[in-house]
C-alpha cells in the first residue's frame, strides 16, 4: 500500500515540477528500417510500442494523452477514431473519460505515436477514512505519509464495510479504507475495521 501512495506521490510531484507537456514521446522502439507505408496504425516498422503506468495530462482538444511511463518517463502519446479505449470494463469509452491518476496501458504505433489500444483504470487511494460528511456527500481518505484525499459519494457509488453492502452513513472514521475514484467522485469505497 505505501508503494502505491509513493509512486502516486511521485508521480505527482513529477507534475507540478514540470508544469507543462512536450508531446514527445521518448520509448524504445529498437531498430526497424522504417516503411514508407504510414497509413494507420502499425504502420512504420510494423513494432507495436507500450506506455503503461499513470496518465499524468490528458489534452481532448489535441487528442492526446501523456502517461507517466516508470521506463521511458513521460510518454505523449496521440488517440484518435480507431484508438480502442476502455476503462474500468467500459468497451466505449473516450478520451474525455480519461482522467489524471487513472492507471494506463496504452499501446501505440512507434512512427505515428497512435494509440491503437488504450487501457484504463480508475485511480485508487489506500488509508485511513478520516472523515465522512454526510451534509455534502464526502469522505476523506488519507493515505500514510501522504496528503488527505476527499471524495463525493453519488448514488452511484458502491460501498461496503467489513465486505456488506452499506451506505455513507454506516462508515466509520478510522476505519481502514480504499477507494476508486474518477476525479474527485469515488467509484467503489471498501473499509473495515482496524
Amino acid at each position: 500500500m505505501l508503494r502505491k501512495v509513493q509512486t502516486i506521490l511521485w508521480i505527482l510531484a513529477v507534475i507540478i515540477s514540470l508544469g507543462t507537456f512536450s508531446s514527445v514521446a521518448i520509448a524504445d522502439h529498437g531498430s526497424g528500417g522504417g516503411s514508407e507505408d504510414h497509413g494507420g496504425h502499425g504502420g512504420g516498422n510494423g513494432h507495436e510500442a507500450k506506455a503503461k503506468g499513470f496518465i499524468a495530462a490528458v489534452d481532448v482538444n489535441a487528442g492526446t494523452i501523456t502517461v507517466s511511463d516508470r521506463k521511458n518517463g513521460l510518454v505523449t502519446v496521440g488517440v484518435d477514431s480507431s484508438t480502442e479505449i476502455r476503462k474500468n470494463g467500459n468497451k466505449n469509452a473516450t478520451i474525455s473519460d480519461l482522467t489524471i491518476g487513472d492507471r494506463v496501458d496504452a499501446r501505440y504505433d512507434p512512427t505515428t505515436l497512435i494509440a491503437n489500444r488504450v487501457r484504463v483504470k480508475s485511480a485508487k487511494v489506500e488509508g485511513v477514512l478520516t472523515a465522512v460528511d454526510l451534509g455534502n456527500s464526502t469522505v476523506t481518505i488519507t493515505p500514510s505519509g501522504g496528503s488527505p484525499i476527499t471524495l463525493f459519494v453519488t448514488a452511484d457509488t458502491k460501498i461496503e464495510r467489513n465486505e456488506e453492502h452499506v451506505t455513507l452513513a454506516d462508515l466509520q472514521v478510522g476505519d481502514l479504507a480504499e477507494a476508486r475514484f474518477d476525479g474527485n467522485t469515488a467509484i467503489k469505497i471498501e473499509t473495515e475495521e482496524p
